[in-house]
């Protein structure tokens, strides 16, 4: 019986190694995708940059006079120009987390293969 379950075991044990690159570049590499554009979408739905350029020309605080709408105008487009460039900044780093998915493996092959040669 115990052999068995050993050898069960083993063939497991090997067979996870052999599947992990399998994985980790498809089903892996897509569920990342998936989550990385699930925190993008997380950030925009946080800083709103299109909300803010839709609404740029309705005055501020119901304020009708021209005053009121000039200074609206221009809060609304500095806001949203921050917004957006913030927006941005957050889409490269939602990016490059994604793209170090697939540079970890190669990172830590390397690593080992340099620790061997010492």
């Amino acid at each position: 019986m115990w052999l068995i379950v050993l050898q069960r075991t083993l063939l497991e044990f090997f067979w996870h190694i052999l599947f992990f690159p399998i994985w980790w570049y498809s089903f892996g590499a897509f569920s990342a995708a998936r989550v990385s554009f699930h925190v993008f979408l997380s950030g925009n739905y946080s800083l709103a940059p299109l909300l803010w350029f839709r609404n740029l020309f309705v005055p501020m605080y119901g304020l009708m006079d021209w005053q009121g709408r000039m200074i609206s105008f221009f809060v609304r487009l500095i806001n949203a120009i921050v917004r957006g460039v913030l927006l941005f900044g957050w889409a490269v780093c939602c990016l490059a987390l994604f793209l170090t998915w697939f540079l970890v493996p190669i990172g830590v092959v390397f690593m080992l293969l340099r620790s061997f040669r010492v």
